[in-house]
């Protein structure tokens, strides 16, 4: 898809009917679209959105964004209306799609082939639409600079997860496996039905014990959804705390001292959990070392021993049609009776037998494994351990200082957002406390629903009804963690997928190239870059720097995303639109990126204000530029009109 124009008509601050045409040449592809802020470049943003989505996405999206119908249209004659079109070209072919705001936030559709007959594609127009560029990933062609740094920061696994999982366009696995666990409870519910009909059973009152697990595990579950989004306000709180204090000349020394320590205590603390498992699974095997001399035994009597591995079914059987396999008959008191009887006798049973032959293969198994190094590895990984004890107790003492002396400032604006944010802090330790107190109590609950499933297996009536009810109910259960895996298992494919690209990209863009070794988005989808050194780079990396990772992720992204289209298009062509791209850059990175862009895209379209491009990043992007605009505000009219540049 390449956009070729917008038309916005008494659209926001836009009165009257505007155009503006994109570049859509394949060395001059790139557009630029100058205005101050507040000139209108978002909402040109939102009208295209709205225009290919409708009102309900761009909510979602951008946030109650307020009346879409421009202030002048209400003021002026009823006649006029509200409409945006957007024309583009898909596969060759030309398009193009208007949505008119009808009434009480009601709109009407239509999407046209241009010099088709008809024209119209109006019966299932959005789906078409949804076709060409699935609104899941549109964002990922039409991004928010001013957001862009979301997907680089510490605590954003989750916002990259979310990214990587709607980039693999499997709406259809993810409304099975809500459809399943909804059929599983429907089947359940219908077998406490059955069951209320029969007298009180035992199998009745485990069924109700495990809906009753099944309720607590779902409230534990929705209390730490809950928390998780307290916390995210809560930081979100701090943040704009933390934006205050650095704003704040007297102190703004002491904020970024406290940023730069929490990245890196963030770092600290993730590395222990990384070092406390790798204690676990050391210590789950340290019994290894210690009992090798008693396995090895074990296996010098357990492959001295005779284990018979014939089965006891099938030498009764022998018996019992008196035929050996190859056909030959059997008579009584024959050599082959007497031996098949001796074997027998040999056989306390098939289940000892099948028991001797697992232990055997576990001894063995255990006893090839590498022990030696387990004792060395324990000990080099607790001397880590202490160490990372001991630069996070210095990190937090830190961190408790430098509180102390914002609290004690003799500016009372400086102490009050110190107290607001020691607030803030208490508020996500306890929620954290709180989670972690929940998600134990759904793992135990989990095991709970499972030694019950195995009790009601057991209990179970030879109600044919009861039965069936139960069967359909375990197949949808089954089913439903098959789903689970399979979903699991797309994301972490596309998690390696996606990976070298960013890497690629991230090189490309940055400035200081030789400084970083690699990026990783590591198995819990959080963005990491390996410095020269071998050592994870982003705590130290700058706000210019971070704001680059996510880039190059979110360009990433679009690049994968124009991949998997339908029809497997793998050649054509998807805009990138970037509204303020460049406002928290540095002119080095700026310059790095403007150079470097225009070769990632097919179509680039860059919304910027007046103080985005300087000398050497608009020198970069002249040679590629088609079309340039300035919007420019009346503040008397409050309205904005679109003015041609180039």
């Amino acid at each position: 898809m390449k956009l070729n124009y917008i038309t916005l008509k008494n659209f926001r601050q836009y009165c009257g009917e505007q155009t503006i045409h994109f570049a859509i040449n394949n060395e001059r592809h790139v557009t630029v679209i100058h205005g101050v802020n507040g000139a209108g470049k978002t909402s040109i943003c939102i009208a295209l959105n709205w225009c290919l989505y409708g009102t309900e996405f761009i909510n979602n999206k951008f946030g109650q964004i307020g009346e879409l119908v421009s202030k002048h249209l209400v003021a002026r004659i009823a006649g006029d209306d509200t409409s945006v079109k957007v024309g583009f070209t898909y596969q060759d072919e030309e398009y193009f799609a208007e949505r008119k705001y009808v009434r009480q936030g009601k709109t009407s559709f239509f999407l046209k082939k241009v010099g088709a007959t008809p024209p119209y594609l109006d019966e299932d127009a959005e789906d078409r639409i949804q076709l060409m560029i699935p609104k899941e990933i549109s964002v990922h062609f039409f991004f928010d600079g001013e957001k862009i740094n979301n997907f680089a920061l510490p605590e954003s696994n989750e916002e990259v997860r979310h990214a990587v999982c709607n980039i693999l366009n499997i709406e259809a696995v993810e409304r099975g496996i809500q459809h399943l666990e909804k059929v599983a409870g429907n089947y359940n519910s219908e077998l406490n039905k059955e069951l209320k009909k029969q007298p009180e059973s035992g199998l009745q009152i485990l069924q109700n014990k495990k809906e009753e697990l099944k309720k607590r595990r779902r409230k534990l579950t929705e209390s730490v959804t809950e928390k998780r989004q307290e916390i995210a306000k809560a930081k979100k709180q701090i943040e704009d705390i933390d934006e205050e204090l650095e704003a704040n000349i007297a102190s703004q020394e002491l904020a970024e001292n406290r940023k730069n320590i929490e990245e890196k205590l963030n770092q600290f603390k993730h590395t222990k959990s990384q070092v406390e498992e790798r204690i676990r699974e050391l210590a789950n095997h340290g019994y290894i070392p210690i009992a090798k001399p008693v396995m090895d035994k074990a296996l010098e009597i357990l492959k001295n021993r005779d284990i018979l591995t014939i089965p006891e079914p099938l030498l009764q059987e022998l018996l019992k049609q008196m035929h050996c396999l190859c056909g030959r008959p059997i008579n009584p008191d024959s050599q082959e009776h007497q031996t098949v009887q001796s074997l027998l006798r040999k056989i306390t049973s098939s289940k000892l037998t099948t028991v001797l032959s697992e232990v055997f293969s576990d001894l063995k198994y255990v006893s090839l494994s590498r022990v030696s190094d387990i004792s060395k590895d324990l000990k080099s990984t607790l001397s880590d351990n202490q160490e990372l004890d001991r630069k996070i107790a210095s990190h937090e003492a830190n961190l408790i200082e430098i509180a102390k002396r914002l609290k004690n400032f003799n500016q009372v604006d400086i102490r009050s957002l110190q107290n607001d944010r020691d607030k803030c802090q208490r508020k996500i330790g306890g929620y954290e406390k709180e989670i972690q107190h929940n998600q134990e109590e759904i793992k135990k609950t989990a095991k709970a629903i499972n030694e019950v499933n195995e009790e009601i297996r057991i209990a179970s009536t030879s109600s044919d009804k009861v039965e069936r009810l139960k069967r359909y109910a375990d197949i949808a259960e089954q089913v439903f963690g098959v789903m689970k895996r399979i979903h699991a298992l797309f994301a972490e494919n596309m998690r390696k997928k996606i990976e070298p690209i960013v890497e690629d990209i991230f090189k490309q863009l940055v400035w200081k190239s030789s400084s970083f070794q690699n990026v990783q988005l590591s198995p819990d989808f959080e963005l990491q870059v390996i410095d020269k050194f071998g050592e994870q780079a982003k705590p130290e990396l700058s706000a210019g720097e971070r704001q680059v990772l996510s880039l190059a992720f979110i360009l990433a992204m679009a690049q994968v995303a124009a991949e998997k289209m339908p029809l497997n298009m793998v050649n054509e062509p998807y805009p990138i639109l970037m509204d303020t791209p460049f406002g928290k850059l540095s002119e080095e990175p700026r310059k790095n990126i403007t150079k470097t862009i225009p070769n990632i895209a097919d179509q680039l379209i860059l919304f910027v204000t007046d103080t985005e491009l300087g000398d050497e990043a608009r020198k970069n992007l002249n040679s590629r530029i088609g079309k340039e605009y300035n919007l420019q505000f009346d503040q008397e009219m409050s309205a904005t009109n679109v003015t041609t540049i180039l």
